[in-house]
């Protein structure tokens, strides 16, 4: 199901037998990773990622079918729309760190290697954001400090300059370009996390919220921008709860949700996946409703939950003005 400005559409997807026999179950859909992992639009036509596929669906069809197997990994972790050209980049185990490719199309249906990082050089892709300030694209690699960087392009891969790397703060799945400064949610097991702001000009790092874990998922809008973490514990990070994070302006960050795991991720969370919360892509609208996809969770598990964006909106009005008039009489 697809929502667009008309309301919801329905379409369908390829399926597999493993699909066609399990599909219908909930729990075995998180289990085999059959669900939709990140769907786009792109001119047109719609493109998704589903397990071991990259689907397309044209305006004329009623029915996604797949454009290109996936042979290493699962799945890439995101999509990029940019310009005339849509990028994903190759996330798969690669304990031989062998060469990891980002492939790009112009229509959505054929598929060429965009760009080859060298053997050696990383582990895999974590994720491709475009850049509308900078008119470019970023790349986010990982994962050991020599493997995690924040790699830029502004000619379609003709080039990749290594912006910044070497170690666990460029260690990111999503980031958040901004017209000054970039912010950037650490994903690592191997440090405390936090949500950072990073200056491309001064080349580093500022810490604005430490964060229990690491952070996948993020959303952007005119008026309100969210971050959220999932449960992968580590000695370090031992949370078990999913959080989320938002904020007006992306420096001062709230805490607004805690949602602890389920049970079937206290059991194992290898085989029922790292509970977490996904947000939709946004093209610079401020949508009424903010839709989250909520996995693993003991409240919303496996559903959709929409945030009213106008109620979140004065509720980190009057946080701010609260902490604001604190800081004011302490001052006194």
């Amino acid at each position: 199901m697809v929502e667009s400005g008309s309301g919801k559409e329905v379409y369908r997807t390829p399926r597999s037998l493993m699909e066609m026999l399990f599909g219908w179950n909930s729990l075995a859909r998180r289990v085999l990773r059959l669900e939709i992992n990140s769907i786009i639009p792109h001119r047109e036509i719609l493109i998704a990622v589903k397990k071991g596929a990259i689907i397309t669906k044209r305006p004329e069809d009623r029915k996604f079918v797949r454009t290109f197997k996936i042979e290493r990994g699962s799945r890439p972790l995101n999509l990029c729309s940019f310009e005339h050209m849509v990028y994903w980049g190759e996330y798969f185990s690669n304990p031989s760190r062998s060469e990891v490719h980002i492939f790009g199309s112009h229509n959505g249906i054929e598929w060429e290697v965009s760009y080859t990082f060298p053997a050696g050089s990383i582990r895999h892709v974590h994720g491709i954001y475009k850049d509308p300030f900078r008119n470019g694209v970023w790349v986010l690699t990982g994962d050991s400090d020599e493997e995690s960087g924040l790699w830029f392009t502004n000619d379609h891969f003709k080039t990749l300059k290594c912006v910044i790397s070497g170690s666990q703060k460029c260690r990111a799945v999503s980031i958040i370009p901004l017209q000054d400064r970039i912010i950037v949610p650490m994903d690592s097991p191997k440090e405390i996390n936090f949500i950072q702001s990073f200056s491309p000009e001064q080349n580093s790092f500022r810490a604005l919220r430490r964060i229990s874990g690491s952070a996948f998922y993020s959303y952007h809008s005119p008026s309100v921008s969210l971050i959220s973490t999932v449960v992968e514990p580590s000695e370090i990070n031992r949370s078990k709860a999913v959080e989320i994070w938002a904020s007006r302006e992306c420096e001062n960050w709230i805490q607004i949700a805690r949602l602890k795991m389920d049970l079937w991720a206290s059991i194992s969370l290898k085989i029922f996946r790292y509970p977490e919360i996904k947000f939709p892509v946004t093209e610079d609208s401020d949508p009424e409703g903010i839709t989250m996809f909520c996995t693993g969770t003991r409240q919303f598990g496996n559903s959709q939950v929409v945030i009213d964006r106008g109620s979140l909106v004065a509720y980190l009005d009057s946080y701010m003005g609260e902490e604001a008039d604190v800081e004011e009489k302490v001052k006194q």
